[in-house]
């Protein structure tokens, strides 16, 4: 979830290769417009940090 949340809106915003961690994906882009909102389940209080850091509803 922390590699892919920010991968995925760097998505959004245009053309984004990634080549990191667990995922590893060459030159893309979204179509998906508006872009939906993303929902993290934080039980943790490091995963909700995580959210509201990355503009995510908890």
């Amino acid at each position: 979830m922390r590699e892919l949340v920010p991968a995925v809106k760097k998505l959004w915003e245009g053309d984004y290769a990634h080549d990191d961690g667990f995922w590893q994906f060459p030159l893309s882009t979204s179509s998906l417009k508006p872009h939906p909102l993303i929902w993290i389940a934080a039980c943790d209080p490091n995963s909700h940090e995580f959210a509201v850091t990355n503009g995510c509803n908890v």
